[in-house]
């Protein structure tokens, strides 16, 4: 999906390694420290489902991930607010690789269960480094549970910035 930099591969490495999502999460931490410490970084969000439609949203997961993955690729050569973007996309083979597992021990988590551990296991340990200073959202990431989520914790530490739907057309144009 991404091509990780040089300096995300041993962040990458570890996250490869985790048996658990918060050892996920404490990975995309560090990476956001090591990379971020000195200017604070933006995160981007955008409502991708498992069901593949969002309500009002686009019909596939693939066409949500085609349009956050582009928002970040924009938003990092953009410098927009003048900050630089976490990708915290580059995470996310791990990230699906710790949920099939979740799926798998336990019969109780259906195929269309939340994965609340992405919630606290992964995004926390990024929230609480204090260093994502912008939240940029998609439109419709408001019908997220992620999203909400990452907004919720954002908005006393961070400037949010709805994206509105002309800029996802512009960028998935272009």
């Amino acid at each position: 999906m991404f091509k990780p930099t040089g300096e995300m591969l041993p962040y990458l490495t570890r996250a490869s390694n985790a048996r658990t999502m918060i050892e996920v999460g404490k990975a995309a931490a560090d990476s956001l420290r090591e990379l971020y410490d000195k200017t604070g970084a933006g995160l981007v969000m955008g409502g991708v489902t498992t069901g593949g439609i969002v309500e009002g949203g686009k019909p596939s997961i693939a066409h949500n991930l085609r349009a956050l993955k582009t928002a970040i690729d924009r938003l990092s050569k953009w410098n927009y607010h003048d900050v630089p973007i976490f990708n915290h996309l580059l995470f996310k083979p791990h990230v699906d690789r710790i949920r099939l597992l979740w799926l798998d021990e336990s019969k109780a988590h259906s195929r269309t269960a939340y994965f609340t551990p992405i919630l606290y296991e992964f995004y926390g340990p990024i929230l609480e480094t204090k260093l994502v200073r912008v939240g940029f959202f998609l439109p419709r990431s408001e019908r997220s549970v992620g999203c909400s989520f990452v907004r919720e914790k954002l908005a006393k530490d961070a400037l949010i910035v709805p994206l509105n739907d002309q800029f996802e057309e512009t960028v998935l144009a272009s």
